[in-house]
């Protein structure tokens, strides 16, 4: 298994992080990679239009408001990765917080690091992004 963890700390308060960040239908608000999301099959699944045309499936496994954090596996998408499973957790940090996005999978098709190096760049740009919807 490949394991990646990408954290950043933001001078914003864990809640408003998580109003942005805690709705599972939310990543296309924040992430620029995401052009739309939709939720299906009662909210567990949340299909994923990518900007360059791509669409991703993930199913929602875990989700707390009170932790601040969900989890999810990836359906089917175009990335060269199988049986993947991620959390995004928001932290408390005094007067800011900390955002902590983190999965593991196993590569396919590509070499680990590859997989690995992919994977760290769209959690980064995701966070990347939201730093700058936070503190514009």
């Amino acid at each position: 298994m490949v394991k990646v963890t990408v954290i950043e700390e933001f001078n914003a308060p864990a809640e408003q992080i998580w109003d942005i960040v805690g709705g599972f239908n939310s990543l296309s608000v924040w992430h620029p990679a995401v052009d739309k999301s939709e939720l299906q099959e009662g909210g567990a699944i949340r299909k994923l239009i990518l900007q360059n045309g791509d669409e991703a499936f993930e199913e929602l496994v875990n989700h707390s408001d009170e932790l601040r954090e969900y989890s999810y596996s990836i359906v089917k998408s175009s990335l060269p990765i199988v049986e993947y499973f991620s959390t995004l957790k928001i932290f408390a940090r005094g007067t800011g917080s900390q955002v902590e996005w983190s999965g593991e999978f196993n590569s396919f098709g590509v070499p680990d690091d590859e997989a690995s190096e992919l994977i760290k760049g769209i959690y980064q740009a995701g966070l990347d992004n939201l730093k700058s919807i936070v503190n514009p």
